[in-house]
């Protein structure tokens, strides 16, 4: 196992059969590594699951020539320029975009794409960076922010503003033979940052022939991106032109929709990829379960003078997960992305009108009170 120093976790540490630090980020470093112990102890198959480990991984993969998921896909998917061209040249999900590579063009590419549009980094993640833009001042304001002050250069895309509810695809590949598993409906705080603030799954608000649509864009943008194996998380707007992709990733989606995919159809990503990486035999037909969701916290700013309901919500037989990032004395800083948001509550049900009601139940019970 490869791991990042401040990401050294005891449970892991136990199952692996040999753990080697290294910055993720030194892909020449990781590479050179590789390859140093593959002479000694020949690898068979490499992987990983993380946002930052997949473009190492590949890198390890087309090196050694060993199993595993090419560089090409990895490649487009954290490349949102050369996804959305790829996209537009195979005709699948039509989007305007333009790639501005310095502040300096970022409003001409505007100009180009025009109002309202969406902006955010090229590599970006994690609802970072994300902002909605609908007129001239919000684009001055923008260029006073922090992220677009720091570098002299900062490679953005800027996309027409896709109008419609989000959902993304979770899947996953054996042999460039994709399978969907669900689609996830998403919740966020809406424009100028949309970060989300819970997911249900499978998504209970879709038609079915929308669904389907959903899914058949999913299959073409996975095979048109040669994406071989393991799983893939897809986010798609449902616009009145019907379904248009936002982005994808090859990797799990985050925001702890891998447990949701094992608590409503049973299904373990991380085992079934290893399983096919090892020539096991992969029957994949899951059947659903149960509905489950996850709803984050964003509290508003000030200092905890107390919180209530938290045990209550750990306590409900519904209830998988229920975590807060805060205590009496905290200062509440704004949320600015996926990562800042104050916990959240992981909960399941049997029925589409049930998941709803919890949800709300979550919201009602868990109050922290603050103080300016």
């Amino acid at each position: 196992m490869f791991e990042n120093k401040h990401r050294l976790l005891k449970e892991t540490l136990e199952i692996a059969d040999e753990t080697h630090v290294v910055d993720w980020e030194n892909h020449d470093e990781v590479v050179h590594l590789a390859a140093s112990i593959h002479k000694m102890k020949p690898f068979q198959a490499v992987f990983a699951f993380g946002e930052k480990g997949v473009l190492p991984a590949a890198l390890i993969k087309e090196k050694l020539n060993i199993l595993g998921n090419p560089l090409k896909p990895v490649e487009l998917s954290k490349d949102k320029g050369e996804m959305r061209k790829l996209l537009n040249e195979r005709g699948i999900s039509l989007v305007r975009y333009a790639v501005s590579h310095s502040t300096a063009d970022l409003k001409e590419a505007v100009g180009r794409i025009g109002l309202p549009c969406i902006i955010k980094p090229v590599a970006g993640t994690a609802s970072s960076g994300v902002f909605k833009i609908n007129t001239s001042s919000e684009l001055d304001r923008l260029f006073k922010q922090e992220y677009l002050q720091d570098e002299e250069k900062m490679e953005v895309i800027v996309e027409e503003y896709l109008n419609g509810a989000e959902y993304s695809v979770e899947s996953i590949s054996f042999n460039g033979t994709h399978h969907i598993i669900g689609i996830t409906e998403k919740f966020t705080t809406g424009e100028p940052s949309f970060i989300e603030t819970g997911h249900f799954f499978p998504a209970v608000s879709l038609q079915q022939n929308t669904a389907n649509d959903v899914k058949d864009l999913t299959l073409k943008v996975l095979h048109a991106i040669e994406h071989e194996i393991g799983p893939a998380h897809t986010e798609i707007k449902i616009t009145a032109d019907g379904p248009k992709v936002i982005e994808t990733h090859t990797r799990p989606g985050g925001d702890k929709i891998t447990e949701l995919m094992k608590l409503s159809f049973g299904v373990d990503v991380f085992y079934e990829t290893l399983k096919s990486l090892k020539g096991m035999e992969t029957q994949f037909n899951p059947a659903l379960l149960q509905y489950s969701g996850i709803h984050f916290n964003l509290f508003q700013e000030g200092i905890v003078t107390g919180i209530s309901g938290l045990k209550d919500l750990q306590k409900h037989p519904n209830i998988v997960e229920a975590e807060l990032y805060l205590e009496p004395g905290n200062e509440i800083k704004p949320v600015k992305d996926s990562l800042t948001r104050h916990g959240y509550t992981v909960f399941t049900a049997y029925s589409p009108d049930k998941l709803t009601a919890m949800k709300q139940y979550i919201e009602n019970t868990l109050k922290v009170y603050v103080k300016s």
